[in-house]
């Protein structure tokens, strides 16, 4: 379901993020529409299909990073992206996990 507020994440910290994960094969998507998102648009991340979990995990690690660090409103961020994830096959054994309601930005 689309969330009908817009939220934002750095580009930089997703970069940093999916980085560390040891994603070094993903390409970000700007302005996805996916199911049911009548021509809404939101950020993507597209990545081999083997590589999900590891996006997934990258997101965990974020979340749990910044409460070991006290700052909750950060781990928060990473678990409601986290929460709003919708995944679609690229074909290929590409997938884009797509983040309805969700925008980078920088």
């Amino acid at each position: 379901m689309a969330a009908t507020a817009t939220a934002t994440i750095s580009r930089g910290a997703l970069a940093a993020v999916l980085d560390a994960a040891g994603l070094c094969d993903y390409e970000l998507c700007d302005t996805y529409s996916g199911r049911g998102m009548h021509g809404a648009t939101c950020f993507g991340v597209i990545v081999d299909r083997e590589d999900l979990p590891r996006l997934f995990s990258a997101f965990g690690y974020a979340t749990g990073t910044a409460q070991a660090d006290d700052d909750l409103a950060t781990a928060a961020k990473w678990a409601e992206l986290a929460d709003a994830a919708v995944t679609d096959e690229m074909g290929r054994y590409r997938v884009i996990a797509y983040f309805p309601g969700w925008q980078v930005e920088g």
